[in-house]
């Protein structure tokens, strides 16, 4: 997606995870992305209130109503962010999310879910609710992670103390340089690569490099060593 047409819709919850979309939307203008926000229900805690006025103030467009219509969204939307509810059970939607949900099950563009998709359990997911295309998880995976059958999962969040880490047995993955995000493997990916997956290991020092590749698809395993002269 160009950031000439980037119109994005950030759909947000009264809870948590709405803070999240807001926070998402003021990244993305930042960004030169065109974010517009739905947030019908919001929260009376101050630091919520705050989050709205910045986005306000950084003139972005707050909708009035939901388009009840799916190809409303992909024609006006290049991308949908749906940061409307953490974890929670089906029964807690009601009103206006359920029929948001409803719609969002249905549009072509991306969908994109920031840490646990609306309405999914947290640790068991929801084979009926939204099936994003993307999920960025927050911190560290949530167990319904593993029902994800879409592209992309990144996990955001460089802040978990080691002694946590370990308390807690997250084995969480490890972050490039300064990173803040790493992109996961899917069961997409592992679906697309499982015929043809080959791991590639160079070791370099002063006076050999050595390139061990492992064909995972025959599990034969060939060596090369060359001496620098």
């Amino acid at each position: 997606m160009s950031r000439d047409n980037g119109a994005i819709l950030v759909c947000c919850g009264p809870d948590n995870n709405g803070g999240h979309g807001l926070v998402c939307a003021r990244h993305l203008k930042h960004f030169g992305y065109k974010p517009s926000i739905f947030y019908p229900k919001t929260s009376n805690q101050q630091i919520f209130e705050n989050l709205r006025l910045q986005c306000e103030r950084m003139d972005m467009p707050f909708l009035s109503f939901f388009p009840s219509e799916p190809h409303l969204i992909d024609s006006a939307y290049n991308l949908v962010v749906d940061a409307i509810y953490g974890s929670c059970h089906k029964e807690r939607i009601t009103g206006d999310f359920a029929s948001v949900l409803e719609t969002l099950k249905k549009i072509e563009n991306p969908l994109v879910s920031l840490d646990i998709p609306s309405g999914w359990d947290i640790e068991n997911g929801c084979s009926d609710g939204l099936q994003p295309s993307m999920l960025i998880s927050l911190t560290c995976p949530k167990l319904c992670a593993r029902h994800f059958q879409g592209q992309h999962h990144y996990l955001g969040g460089r802040y978990i103390p080691r002694t946590l880490e370990l308390r807690y047995e997250l084995n969480l993955p490890q972050y490039a340089g300064i990173d803040c995000t790493v992109e996961l493997k899917t069961q997409h990916q592992s679906t697309t690569h499982n015929t043809s997956a080959t791991t590639t290991t160079t070791t370099t020092s002063s006076s050999t490099t050595t390139t061990t590749t492992t064909n995972t698809t025959n599990t034969n395993t060939n060596t090369t060593a060359s001496s620098a002269s």
